[in-house]
């Protein structure tokens, strides 16, 4: 290795050189002269098999957050034990703030808690640990979940907790693209729902009317269908989405929207259609209460008058 190391100082440098440069004189500075001498496959060659083992892994992150509190708990779907065993012990550390679990658990999450397929591993947990670990996730409030490691799609076994405890749920957040599998979608998108984030989930229009049109999501005021397949409008108010105060569909692919839009969601202040295929967008915009409207990046070729407006203070067009 000497041999090695006093070779490449005398190929890359005079000796008077490489003493004026002390980083070259380490066994650090000499690793960082191998890689730019091919040493990608000397690195390659002395990468432990944990190295290796965990450039593999499929590694996810889940924000929850209640009234209170929040965990981040990132988690290796190849040892969801262990990913489960982390989610107890962050819900223990927080035991000693009663606020978290001021609601009692009732007899069917508890059941439902203990379901096999998603908690296999826990028939040994601590009966107050497993009632605590109910309470909180029961008083769960948002959840934003992301991929650290992989580039495929996280399934109904690989989340560390039940969705049918999350009984409280307002805010559901997908934070990287194409996450989930539709099974465990389908549980996630639950009608205690507020604000609704399913931006980068190459959606089309039948997927996003079955997500969306058959869950009782009537207490839904804010959704976002950012960036996916979308060619044509689900019928959202048809299903008893009339709460809506923000809508963005930007980046999908609308050619035509329906001209009673406004009228059908009269709460909508923002409405995002930025990035389509809209030639005409033929809108009523009387008696609505809109403050913000993005039709930018489309291919207009009419617009209606905006002077019903009155409460617009951003547009882009």
């Amino acid at each position: 290795k000497l041999e090695v190391e006093t070779l490449i100082i005398i190929v890359g440098f005079r000796t008077d050189e490489a003493t004026k440069f002390p980083l070259y004189r380490s066994h650090q500075g000499m690793a960082a002269l191998l890689w730019g001498f091919g040493g990608a496959s000397l690195k390659a060659t002395h990468a432990s098999d944990g190295e290796k083992r965990h450039r593999d892994d499929k590694v996810w992150r889940a924000i929850l957050r209640s009234d209170h509190h929040n965990i981040t708990l990132d988690w290796r779907q190849t040892d969801m034990e262990n990913a489960r065993k982390s989610l107890r012990d962050k819900i223990k550390e927080l035991s000693s703030s009663p606020e978290n679990f001021s609601t009692k658990p009732n007899t069917e999450d508890c059941m439902k808690l203990s379901d096999q397929t998603m908690l296999e591993h826990d028939f040994d947990v601590d009966p107050e640990l497993q009632s605590m670990c109910t309470r909180f996730l029961q008083n769960l409030s948002e959840i934003e979940i992301s991929r650290l490691q992989t580039h495929e799609r996280l399934d109904l076994a690989g989340l560390p907790f039940p969705p049918s405890a999350l009984t409280s749920l307002v805010c559901l957040r997908l934070c990287s693209d194409d996450l989930l599998h539709e099974a465990a979608l389908d549980l996630l998108v639950r009608p205690s729902l507020r604000d609704l984030d399913l931006s980068n989930q190459k959606l089309t229009s039948p997927r996003a009317e079955e997500l969306l049109c058959q869950r009782g999501l009537t207490r839904l005021t804010a959704l976002r269908l950012r960036r996916n397949c979308l060619a044509q409008l689900p019928p959202l108010a048809a299903a008893g989405l009339c709460r809506l105060v923000e809508l963005d569909l930007s980046e999908n692919q609308l050619t035509v929207l329906p001209p009673n839009l406004l009228q059908l969601y009269p709460a909508l202040e923002t409405l995002n259609l930025e990035s389509n295929r809209i030639a005409v967008p033929a809108l009523d915009f009387r008696d609505c209460g809109l403050s913000t409207l993005f039709l930018g990046l489309n291919p207009l070729e009419y617009l209606p008058t905006l002077a019903p407006l009155t409460r617009l203070t951003a547009l882009s067009l």
